[in-house]
C-alpha cells in the first residue's frame, strides 16, 4: 500500500510540474502594461490570440481584428485593419508606447526605427529619463528596430523599462537596461523634453483629431458704413509716472544664502569615503523633500521681489573638483516643485591617489517681474574623498572609520602589528628549542 501512494504522489508531482506546459499559451493571465489590446488575435489563419510564447507565431506582427481575405504580407483591407487608432500596428511596440505616453502617428510615424530623425535633436540624449522612449535601430528585428518606455531609474543609472514585442509574440514585459542600454533616448513626453511636464504612467487618450468648422451661410444684410476717420491724436501732455516696482533684497542673493544653509537638510551627497585611482565609480545627488526645500526657500525669498516657486521652477546641480574627471549622466536643471525626487548622477573617476574633496553646486531659478533669475551656485557641500590603492577596508579604516574589521584605525593597525610580533617571537622560541 505504501508504494502504490509513494507512486501515485509521484505522478501526481510529475504531472504538476509539467501542468504549465501542459496548458495552452496564454492560459496564466498575463501582465499587460495598462494596454488596451492585449487581446487583438492575428489576422491570419487560424484567428488565434497567443501562440507559443516567445515565438514569432503570428506572420508580419499583423494583429488586427478582422481574418484576412489575402495572404501573408499584405495588410487587410477588409474594414478594420492591423493598425490601431494611433496610427501603429496592434501589439507592436510602437503602438504601446503611444498608449502609455499619450501621443498618435502626428507625433512620430512609421517603424520604430524611424522614430530618432523625426525628433528634434535636443530631445534625443544617450542617458534615460522616466517617461523618456528607449530606442534601438534597424540593427534590431530586421531593420525595423524597437522602442519602449522608461518606467524608473535606479541608483546605479540603470533603467527598467515596459515594452511589447520584444520576444516577437505581440505580449508585454519588463526588464532593466543600463544607462548606456539602448541606442539613444527620445523625449517625446516626458520632463526632460523642452516645456514637457513629468509623465504619470498610465493609459491617456489620444489626441482629438480637430472636427472643420461648417461654412457660414451668406450674409443677406447690406454691406456696414465705411469707418468713420480716426480722431486726431490728443495734444502732448505731461509723461506718465512710471509704476513704482517693487524694492526689497535681490531675490538671487537671497535664494543663494537659503540654499547655503537648507542644503545639508535637504539633499543627500555621499560619493563615499575611499575610491581607487583611475577607477570610474557613479555619484548621485537627490533632493528627497522637494516641496518641503520649495516651502523653506519661499520663505527666505518673503519680501524680495521673487514670486514664490511653483512647480516646474528648476534647480541645478553640478559636481566640482580638479582631482577627477567628472561626466554628468543626468541634466544639470532639474525640476524640483511638484515632483517626487529630484536626482542627479555623474561619473566620477579619480585622477591621482591623495586626500581630495568633491564639491556639490547648486543653484535655483527664482521668478521675477523681469523674468526668471538664477541665483549664484552655492558650493558648500563638500565630501572628503580618499584616493588610494590601498584595499578598501584597511583604507577606511586609516581614515578613522569605527569598522569591527580594522580595530579603529591606527590603533587597530599597530594592534595587529604586535599579535603578528608576538606569534614571530613564539616561533623562533620553537626554533631554538628543537
Amino acid at each position: 500500500m505504501r508504494g502504490r501512494r509513494a507512486l501515485a504522489a509521484g505522478v501526481v508531482a510529475t504531472m504538476a510540474a509539467f501542468l504549465p506546459f501542459l496548458l495552452p499559451a496564454g492560459a496564466a493571465t498575463a501582465d499587460t502594461g495598462g494596454y488596451p489590446n492585449a487581446d487583438m488575435p492575428c489576422e491570419w489563419s487560424p484567428q488565434a490570440s497567443s501562440g507559443p510564447p516567445h515565438t514569432k507565431w503570428c506572420q508580419d506582427f499583423d494583429w488586427g481584428p478582422t481574418p484576412s481575405t489575402l495572404s501573408a504580407g499584405q495588410e487587410s483591407v477588409d474594414g478594420p485593419t492591423t493598425i490601431s487608432p494611433r496610427g501603429f500596428g496592434y501589439r507592436n511596440c510602437t503602438d504601446y508606447v503611444a498608449v502609455k505616453l499619450g501621443f498618435d502617428s502626428r507625433a512620430v510615424h512609421g517603424n520604430a526605427s524611424q522614430w530618432k530623425d523625426q525628433i528634434p535633436p535636443p530631445n534625443v540624449t544617450n542617458y534615460p529619463t522616466i517617461g523618456a522612449v528607449a530606442w534601438w535601430g534597424t540593427e534590431v528585428d530586421d531593420g525595423l528596430g524597437h522602442v519602449a518606455v522608461v518606467l524608473s531609474l535606479n541608483p546605479d543609472g540603470s533603467a527598467v523599462i515596459g515594452e511589447y514585442n520584444n520576444f516577437l509574440d505581440g505580449t508585454y514585459d519588463t526588464r532593466t537596461i543600463s544607462s548606456r542600454g539602448a541606442d539613444a533616448f527620445l523625449h517625446i513626453n516626458d520632463q526632460a523634453a523642452p516645456g514637457g511636464v513629468a509623465w504619470v504612467p498610465g493609459y491617456r487618450p489620444t489626441l482629438p483629431t480637430p472636427t472643420p468648422a461648417a461654412p457660414k451661410p451668406a450674409a443677406t444684410h447690406p454691406p456696414p458704413p465705411p469707418p468713420k476717420p480716426a480722431p486726431p491724436p490728443p495734444a502732448p501732455g505731461p509723461s506718465p509716472t512710471p509704476v513704482a516696482r517693487p524694492t526689497g533684497p535681490d531675490p538671487k542673493v537671497l535664494a543663494a544664502g537659503a540654499l547655503s544653509g537648507l542644503g545639508a537638510s535637504y539633499v543627500s551627497f555621499d560619493p563615499g569615503p575611499v575610491m581607487r585611482p583611475h577607477t570610474s565609480r557613479l555619484v548621485e545627488a537627490r533632493v528627497s523633500q522637494p516641496d518641503a526645500l520649495a516651502s523653506a526657500l519661499n520663505q527666505h525669498l518673503t519680501g524680495s521681489a521673487a514670486l514664490p516657486l511653483k512647480p516646474g521652477n528648476l534647480m541645478a546641480a553640478t559636481l566640482e573638483s580638479p582631482d577627477f574627471r567628472i561626466a554628468a549622466t543626468t541634466p544639470a536643471q532639474q525640476a524640483v516643485v511638484g515632483t517626487n525626487l529630484a536626482v542627479w548622477q555623474w561619473t566620477v573617476t579619480p585622477l591621482r591617489p591623495g586626500a581630495h574633496v568633491l564639491t556639490l553646486c547648486l543653484s535655483v531659478d527664482v521668478t521675477t517681474p523681469d523674468g526668471p533669475q538664477t541665483s549664484p551656485p552655492t558650493c558648500t557641500l563638500k565630501r572628503p574623498v580618499k584616493v588610494t590603492n590601498t584595499p578598501t577596508f584597511l583604507a577606511a579604516g586609516l581614515m578613522g572609520s569605527s569598522s569591527p574589521w580594522v580595530l579603529g584605525g591606527t590603533a587597530g593597525l599597530l594592534a595587529l602589528a604586535a599579535v603578528a610580533g608576538a606569534g614571530l617571537s613564539v616561533v623562533r622560541r620553537r626554533a631554538r628549542n628543537r
